[in-house]
């Protein structure tokens, strides 16, 4: 696809005007591509570095951990960035065009398989391409989720938004999760190196075309007078940053969530591969939990316009540890209703997922309303790289776990000891459950309901 015939640099939408449903699905067809290559990274990468490279999974843990610690750099970078970026096409589009491709060929790379006998330089190799796609990753998502703040400022428009959003990122997880492990079996006819490379080759493809039409079917509004005149200056954005407590409690109760979502996702192919003995299980509790991202806005975003945010974050915690703990008291449910409980916590996960990054904007407003200065590009970048470190800190946490209880990577005589198997378990449901707990207590003390929202939106625009 040539972004040339298809872009239309510049369309804007008045700052005032309702979005359009040909505009928010715009916006959802590029986080369908960006979650393609997110979700297939999140559900086999460290299956394909254990399973096919022949790493141990504490070395797979850390490629994860070190990443988060990278994007401790690249996230908060990319935000102050982005704040300062001024284009026709606006500040966040542009690199939804020219992001696109070095994202899609990052991705693909990691996913080779270089012929490397010496394990301590298979390593850093993996390490090294783990990072330059984590790199292209910020590049796209970063802007793409910051673009919330710009596409509307009312907070019940930007929970619909947000609705329509994780619904084609749950129907990225649930491409990923039904067919992955299938496409993977069938373009490898035995050679798993060579099906992960064939699928991941279709995927990136996928992802470049979604991205562009997500930035052809997008429009910015201009910049209100009281952003579009001078910048502030560093010293005043990091102080209205440190002071935005609405944001701190989001980047915490993000920091508590998502390493516990990714360590459900992967534990459910160990799971799969080892107590069930088939691998394509998976499928099974991943597509309930893909599936639930579709159905389950139809609860939350109602909810969440006539409550808040916070209620609907509470909520899903609350949902989601109580479903991952009767997983495991349950431990001999038969597939199906193990698979509605999966089903089940997904609603809760969901309820999270799509909330974090509409909150932020609100915590950009709120922020503003108190402090005079407006940091709304870093605090997604923060907030990015939050969820970035908490992910990275799952998959080590889970590693470690692993190592700890025996698990041999590509199995021990065709099998984990029982103490392995338990300690799958036991990280794919008790764990995460109890960090969705603390991720709850932590988002009860987030101060920006929707009444408060409407005050502070109502006297920033009064401002202009």
């Amino acid at each position: 696809m040539d972004p040339r015939a298809i872009m239309k640099p510049d369309a804007v939408i008045p700052a005032a005007a309702g979005l359009p449903l040909g505009r928010q699905i715009g916006y959802g067809v590029g986080v369908y591509g960006i979650f393609l290559a997110w979700m297939m990274t999140a559900v086999t990468l460290m299956n394909f570095y254990t399973e096919v490279l022949g790493l141990s999974p504490a070395q797979a843990g850390t490629i994860f951990l070190v990443a988060s610690i990278w994007d401790a750099v690249t996230d908060p970078v990319m935000g102050w960035l982005n704040d300062r970026v001024r284009t026709r096409w606006g500040r966040y589009r542009p690199w939804l065009l020219f992001a696109a491709p070095p994202f899609a060929l990052a991705f693909l790379a990691m996913f080779a398989s270089p012929p490397v006998a010496d394990p301590a330089s298979l390593f850093a190799l993996a390490l090294a391409l783990h990072l330059l796609f984590r790199t292209t990753y910020t590049a796209v998502y970063m802007p793409y989720t910051a673009m919330i703040a710009r596409l509307s400022t009312s907070a019940r428009e930007r929970a619909q938004l947000a609705g329509v959003k994780n619904m084609f990122t749950a129907g990225a997880a649930l491409t990923i999760s039904f067919f992955a492990f299938d496409a993977i079996a069938w373009f490898g006819g035995g050679d798993d190196a060579r099906g992960f490379r064939i699928t991941a080759m279709l995927i990136a493809a996928v992802s470049v075309a979604a991205l562009w039409l997500c930035f052809a079917r997008t429009a910015e509004p201009p910049l209100p007078p009281r952003e579009a005149g001078a910048r502030p200056p560093l010293s005043a954005t990091l102080s209205a940053l440190v002071a935005n407590r609405a944001f701190w409690l989001i980047f915490f109760g993000v920091i508590a969530f998502t390493g516990c979502y990714t360590m459900i996702n992967k534990s459910i192919v160990y799971d799969a591969q080892w107590n069930l003995g088939d691998r394509t299980l998976a499928r099974y509790p991943l597509t309930a939990i893909a599936l639930a991202g579709i159905l389950s806005p139809l609860l939350w975003v109602p909810l969440s316009r006539r409550t808040s945010k916070r209620t609907v974050w509470m909520a899903g915690c609350l949902v989601g540890a109580l479903a991952l703990a009767l997983i495991w008291y349950l431990s001999d449910l038969p597939l199906w209703p193990r698979t509605a409980l999966f089903l089940a916590a997904g609603v809760g996960i969901h309820a999270v997922l799509m909330t974090f990054f509409a909150a932020v904007a609100d915590a950009a407003d709120h922020g503003e309303w108190k402090s005079g200065v407006r940091v709304e590009a870093l605090l997604f970048g923060c907030v990015s790289f939050a969820n970035k470190v908490s992910l990275g800190l799952g998959t080590w946490a889970l590693g470690l776990g692993l190592d700890a209880a025996g698990y041999v990577s590509g199995g021990a005589d065709g099998g984990q000891t029982q103490q392995a198997l338990a300690a799958i378990s036991l990280w794919m449901t008790l764990v995460p459950a109890a960090g969705f707990l603390v991720s709850a207590a932590i988002i009860a003390f987030f101060p920006v309901s929707n009444a408060v929202h409407a005050r502070v939106e109502a006297e920033l625009k009064a401002r202009t």
